[in-house]
């Protein structure tokens, strides 16, 4: 084989069937097979032999898949009248994929015959009628529901044909389904389907609540609400099929719960130093000579200490008992209507799963100042 190392790669495929030829520049560095399903190219870079490789896949795989459907056995073409009944006979119906009897008569005994199923034909067997003129024929799996045409050949001769009713394989679930993940409040569980009879059947979900289906709860997956604490969750799948009735089982009900956290130190009011943008914007951008609080400064609270990470606060600023602001920033700005009164912050904490737990700090009272004197340089 010629060295080719970092040459350009290129393929030439004269046709189905035809040979392919895997080549760099002038240089042939290899020839397959029409049927072949792999390359090798000696000493060609790993980059181009794996583009070699994607150019002659699609290739070569619809070539195999050519070859199979020509390779296939094909029934011989006739016209199947009354006239033609001959004496074939077998049950009057049957399921997808069952065996079944096909009787041709004793003048048919050890010779090799075929069996066809119409109207699209399928081969259900192919082999020698025993001494009783008799036959086990397969039925296709996948065969259509309804009614069909048992046909049969010797060599390509018709023996005869009768009708056959297709019935679908009922459906029968051979693992409940079951819900996967924590089914705790704010997390998100999904339904695993079971094992079902036969493998290709339509699959559909309905999530309930003790019992009563959720409102357009209907995918795969379910997102726990806080609403759902102390209820029985479970998940009923449906399984559909053509040509046969739907089957339904539900999962084993798992009552949503709730983890808990405790609030280890008790958040605290404090004031933002003096030094600081928000201070001297709050105090000398202010009209008025009167500060609240700790000379005007703006607040802010701590958020405490809490037994578990990772949790997400709000905070409910309080005049007298009354909330006067609920933001996720731990900062207020006393107004000077405050003054006099007291002030308490509610730290409300909450963490996916977990139950929210609340604490108010300790009151402060707003008390009125006056400004700092503020030198004019004269």
């Amino acid at each position: 084989m010629s060295q080719a190392t970092g040459h350009r790669l290129s393929v030439r495929l004269a046709g189905l069937g035809a040979a392919i030829a895997l080549t760099a520049g002038s240089a042939v560095l290899a020839t397959l097979p029409a049927q072949a399903h792999s390359v090798s190219v000696g000493d060609v870079t790993p980059t181009a032999r794996a583009k070699a490789k994607q150019v002659l896949s699609p290739r070569l795989a619809a070539h195999a898949k050519a070859k199979r459907l020509t390779s296939l056995p094909k029934a011989p073409k006739v016209a199947l009248t009354d006239a033609n009944r001959g004496d074939v006979a077998t049950v009057a119906s049957a399921q997808q994929g069952a065996t079944i009897t096909v009787s041709v008569g004793t003048a048919y005994a050890g010779k090799k015959v075929s069996v066809w199923l119409f109207s699209s034909p399928k081969l259900a067997y192919k082999g020698v009628a025993d001494s009783a003129g008799l036959i086990s024929a397969v039925l296709p799996v996948n065969a259509r529901p309804g009614t069909h045409k048992v046909v049969v050949f010797s060599g390509r001769t018709l023996v005869g044909w009768t009708d056959l009713q297709v019935t679908a394989v009922p459906i029968s679930n051979l693992k409940a389904p079951s819900i996967q993940g924590k089914v705790l409040t704010g997390y998100t569980v999904k339904a695993k389907p079971g094992t079902w009879t036969p493998a290709k059947v339509t699959l559909s979900y309905q999530w309930s609540l003790d019992g009563v289906d959720v409102a357009k709860a209907t995918r795969k997956a379910y997102t726990v609400k806080l609403s759902d604490l102390g209820k029985a969750l479970s998940v009923t799948v449906t399984a559909s099929r053509k040509g046969t009735d739907p089957v339904s089982v539900t999962s084993a009900p798992v009552t949503v719960t709730q983890l808990t956290f405790t609030n280890v130190t008790v958040p605290t009011i404090q004031t933002k130093a003096f030094g600081s943008k928000s201070f001297k914007k709050a105090w000398f951008g202010h009209k008025s000579h009167i500060r609240c609080a700790f000379g005007g400064q703006v607040l802010q609270v701590t958020r405490g200490e809490w037994s578990v990470k990772g949790l997400t606060f709000r905070y409910a600023w309080s005049i007298d008992g009354q909330v006067v602001k609920t933001t996720k920033s731990p900062t207020y700005k006393p107004r000077t209507a405050d003054v006099g009164k007291q002030l308490t912050v509610t730290v409300t904490a909450t963490k996916k799963g977990y139950a929210p737990v609340s604490v108010t700090t300790a009151p402060v009272t707003i008390q009125a100042v006056k400004a700092p004197a503020v030198s004019t340089g004269r």
